[in-house]
Formats: C-alpha cells, structure tokens, sequence
C-alpha cells in the first residue's frame, strides 16, 4: 500500500489514497496498475504481486456494456478526486456501486470522496456516511489497512485521539516501512502523551528520509521536550532550509 500521493495542504482532509483502474478499450479485460492504494505501504513499487480478487481491484463479472460503464465511471470519478472534485466524484462512484455493488475500490473511494467533502452545508452527514463506508469495508476485510487509515484519519478530525492512535498504529503495524504511517502513528501517540513511544519511530523516518519536513520538525520539538537540545538544534536548522 503506497501513501505516495498523499496531499500535505490544508484543503484536503484524507490522504488521496486512490483505487485506480484503466479501461484496455476494446475488451472486458481491466488492467490494474500498482497505484496510491493498491500496493503495498512501501516508498517503493515492489515486485509483483497477486491479482486482488474481483471485489477489491475489479468489478464483478458482468455483461460487456455494463462493466465498460462501470470502468468508466470508475476512472471518471478518479480523476474527479485528482481534481479535488469531491462532489463530483462521490456521485461518479455512486453510480458505479448502483451498477456493482459489491466493488470494495469503488466503496473505498466513495468514502474517501465523502470524508473529503468539508466545505458543504452536509459535511458532517458526509463525514459519517464516510465513517459507516470504511467500517463495512473493514468488517469483511480487517485487513484493508487503506480504509483503517482513513478511518484513523476521520477520528483524528473529530478528535478521538485514542481511536485516531488504535487506527494508525494497526496500519504502522500492518506496514512499518511506509514513513508517511510512521509519521502519523508517531503523531498519534504524541497525541495521547506517549512521546518517548514516538521518538524512536521518527528517527527511524527522519533516518530514511531526511527531508521529512513534518517528521523533522516533529522529532526536534520531541526532542527539546525531553531536554535533548543538542539533538533537536540541528533539526531545526534542517527544518528552516527545507
């Protein structure tokens, strides 16, 4: 599962974690990419790995005309969410669910269109219609770390840091190289008052990654806290040139 186009702006409450599928024009057949939310957690795209089962990359088997409307229905609400359409995209993915109802990508990108849906009248009906869209996901997969992320992410915007922490450190644990998870969990755990639980973990990012702005600044200010000035100098001074 890569969080590699995951938006650092203001704007965007939910990472875009997008279930992606292309249309090979001409036949049924789907050609499904490694994408944001389809592979593994990882910076990398890693070697390949099996097909997902039809309820998770693809959609049912159906008839032609059918499954060519709901590719590309799909791929429209897709590149509506890349737009920060949300709107416009949660519709496209309703209309796909209509024609396939049992297609976890497109219930995934439902509620990661509706838990980004923040500046309208109905934002907190959306937010939890994104909330039940991410547990009936999780209820038949546990597993489905993508939408225990973004379920970590809506409690984290209503301000259950504990749910927020349970959320984000099953999804560090399910995938522990993906810094983007590590820089949250440690977030998390900052949250509840577990700040040495959370040093080690950003090392390990700021280690990997030294550009890491939002792990950098983090772990000099954790480390100021406790009183290790002589570690966190240097990471300030990183943090004003990035």
């Amino acid at each position: 599962m890569v969080y590699e186009t995951i938006r650092h702006d203001s704007t965007c409450l939910a990472p875009a974690i997008l279930l992606t599928v292309s249309i090979l024009v001409g036949c049924q057949q789907t050609d499904v990419p490694p994408s944001a939310s389809e592979a593994k957690p990882a910076a990398a795209q890693a070697e390949a790995e099996p097909a997902a089962p039809p309820t998770e990359a693809q959609p049912v088997a159906a008839d032609p005309q059918t499954l060519r409307e709901s590719l590309a229905e799909f791929n429209r609400g897709a590149a509506l969410m890349e737009r920060y359409q949300y709107s416009d995209a949660a519709a496209a993915f309703t209309k796909v669910l209509q024609r396939q109802p049992d297609w976890t990508a497109a219930q995934f990108n439902l509620a990661l269109a509706q838990l980004n849906m923040m500046g309208q009248s109905d934002a907190k009906d959306n937010l939890e219609t994104a909330r039940g869209g991410f547990e009936a996901i999780l209820a038949k997969d546990p597993k489905h770390l993508h939408a225990r992320f973004s379920l970590g992410m809506y409690f984290q915007h209503v301000g259950n840091m504990e749910k927020t922490l349970e959320c984000f450190q099953a999804v560090y644990e399910g995938d522990p190289d993906d810094l983007y998870v590590g820089d949250k969990y440690a977030e998390a755990l900052r949250n509840v008052g577990r700040q040495q639980d959370a040093i080690p973990i950003l090392e390990k990012v700021v280690e990997r990654d030294p550009g890491f702005v939002s792990a950098v600044y983090q772990l000099a200010t954790m480390y100021t806290r406790a009183s290790k000035r002589d570690q966190a100098l240097p990471l300030f001074k990183r943090f004003e040139k990035l």
